[in-house]
């Protein structure tokens, strides 16, 4: 309900003629014309909800803006990802636009100059309910680069996949691949995420061997393909699965292994040594 009330005359029982008291007519005008005097200068209040178009330009540092009204110009020095505000309780509704500086991000939506974004504060964290801002794509595509990579025999190894096509940030800002060192992707959102993997060995692989290549998530295998040799060279192992992330820290990689009586190549080739994951949505 209106925080303000607007109250009528008391004309209840005046004969037809008669005018209502000076002082009920007072009584009906003067909240009247608090309100409109409230609507001309922008204030609009309504129980729990109060916008208020006052701006102020806030610096987005380290993921985090302190807010005092409704409406902030933000910038940023650096590319930065819009994870914490302070300053406002549940159920605020706050407008934010990119006045300035570098790019932010705010949930799935890159802020450019002079984009914004609506959005309410919930008990942890926020939620965006609109912006005009351009829609992030949760998606990575790593390769196999510069070197072939040895496979010993009998022996389970991860594909060391150490090119990076492209890739987004995590909520946090850091990239979702590793190319350097665990060779893994953690997205960082949960969700459904499509994955699409081809690991293609240069070696000759003896006919009628068992070469296998899995996605582990968590360390554990979830899926998996088996291919036998032919004798030749050019041996192409395809695998693609659907997960549902449960956590922000869960993380995905690729593994293979073959029985050849030694060590087996696979090749250093964007097109035939590749991990490529896409987030699809949310699971209710």
């Amino acid at each position: 309900m209106p925080r303000t009330t607007h109250p009528r005359a008391i004309t209840s029982g005046l004969a037809a003629g008669q005018t209502a008291e000076a002082k009920d007519v007072l009584d009906a005008i003067i909240p009247l014309d608090k309100a409109i005097e409230d609507l001309r200068t922008g204030w609009l209040e309504f129980g729990q909800l109060r916008f208020d178009p006052t701006a102020s330009t806030l610096t987005v540092t380290a993921g985090a803006i302190t807010v005092t009204n409704s409406y902030h110009a933000i910038t940023s020095a650096a590319l930065q990802v819009l994870s914490t505000i302070n300053g406002a309780n549940q159920g605020d509704i706050i407008y934010l636009v990119r006045s300035g500086g570098a790019d932010i991000i705010v949930g799935d939506y890159l802020l450019g100059a002079n984009q914004g974004v609506w959005i309410v504060k919930e008990a942890v964290g926020f939620s965006v309910l609109a912006s005009n801002g351009s829609l992030l794509r949760h998606a990575f595509r790593a390769t196999r680069i510069t070197s072939v990579q040895a496979i010993a025999a009998s022996t389970n190894t991860k594909v060391q996949y150490n090119g990076v096509d492209y890739q987004q940030t995590t909520p946090l800002g850091a990239n979702v691949y590793d190319p350097t060192t665990n060779y893994r992707y953690t997205p960082g959102r949960v969700g459904v995420y499509d994955f699409d993997i081809l690991v293609t060995y240069s070696s000759a692989m003896d006919a009628g061997g068992l070469v296998v290549v899995t996605l582990a998530k968590n360390g554990s295998v979830i899926a998996q393909t088996n291919e036998f040799g032919t004798g030749v060279a050019d041996l192409t192992i395809p695998l693609s699965h659907q997960d549902l992330a449960t956590s922000a820290s869960n993380y995905y990689e690729v593994f293979t292994y073959h029985f050849n009586a030694g060590s087996r190549n696979i090749y250093a080739s964007a097109t035939q040594c590749y991990f490529t994951g896409v987030r699809v949505g949310e699971l209710n």
